[in-house]
């Protein structure tokens, strides 16, 4: 396969989430010496991933957004892709946790995002989904963690967290994120798209075990085992809080974290894709 491009699709963990030099100053000090110019882009896998493989890697990723943002994102670059540059296009695709669910909004003529979790008795957050009640939810309403639109108010903050508070059902949520992740993998496959996944999806129990039985998972590539991205940089302590000794808490993978990633990422492009270069 002569890959020309490769695309990738995500979370702030593959953003480069963490390295918001203009809103963290003290990462500056930290990072001043590491030989990469201070932006965010390039602390992230997939600008480590391009240095290693030498062709364009887009990544389409943005802090805070989930999966229906990345399916959106895609489908941008198939409408504007004709079926032969499809064939040397390469996509990496990092599946969301739960806790997030996107709308547009006609106000700002832009997309929002619902980040939500649960408040236990004590007033504490948990990110356990299985657990949340929707009436203590504690939802985060915005269109950019990192550049808000000034037109985002509070009343329109108020009014996504409302309706999502009223029409939020656990188990309905639950089944339409797995088949969404399935329906989403099977439009790759039928349509030969060169991918791999580097997070699992969201799937409840029944989906998952037709999802097996079907083998729609030969696209995955596990991380040291894991085939979950978050988890791989928290065991194997690539945090930029490893990687600082404390200095920084961030649970967002380091310098050399995203470097870690990006070389297991290559080695599984070039072994199991037959990548050429061209």
């Amino acid at each position: 396969m002569q890959i020309k491009q490769i695309h990738t699709f995500g979370t702030s963990h593959t953003e480069g989430g963490g390295f918001e030099f203009d809103d963290k100053p003290e990462l500056i000090d930290l990072y001043k010496d590491c030989g990469e110019e201070l932006v965010k882009s390039n602390f992230s896998w997939p600008h480590q991933l391009h240095k290693l493989i030498g062709v364009p890697v887009i990544n389409h990723s943005k802090s805070g957004y989930g999966d229906e943002r990345m399916y959106r994102k895609f489908f941008e670059v198939l409408a504007n892709s004709t079926e032969e540059e499809l064939k040397s296009k390469l996509f990496i695709f990092e599946f969301s946790q739960m806790g997030r669910k996107e709308y547009y909004c006609n106000a700002i003529d832009s997309h929002v995002i619902n980040n939500y979790w649960g408040i236990d008795k004590s007033g504490n957050a948990f990110h356990d989904f299985n657990q949340y009640d929707p009436e203590t939810l504690h939802i985060s309403v915005t269109n950019d963690y990192n550049n808000h639109n000034n037109l985002l108010t509070n009343d329109i903050r108020d009014t996504y967290s409302d309706f999502f508070k009223k029409t939020y059902n656990p188990s309905i949520l639950h089944q339409k994120v797995s088949k969404d992740a399935i329906m989403f993998l099977i439009t790759l496959r039928e349509l030969n798209i060169n991918f791999i996944t580097i997070s699992r999806p969201f799937f409840t129990e029944e989906h998952f075990s037709r999802f097996i039985l079907n083998g729609i998972i030969e696209n995955e590539l596990t991380l040291g085992g894991e085939l979950n991205l978050v988890s791989f940089i928290i065991d194997n302590k690539l945090t930029i809080t490893d990687e600082t000794n404390g200095k920084h808490k961030d649970g967002h993978a380091g310098l050399e974290g995203n470097r870690v990633i990006a070389d297991i990422i290559y080695k599984h492009i070039v072994r199991k894709i037959q990548f050429k270069y061209i």
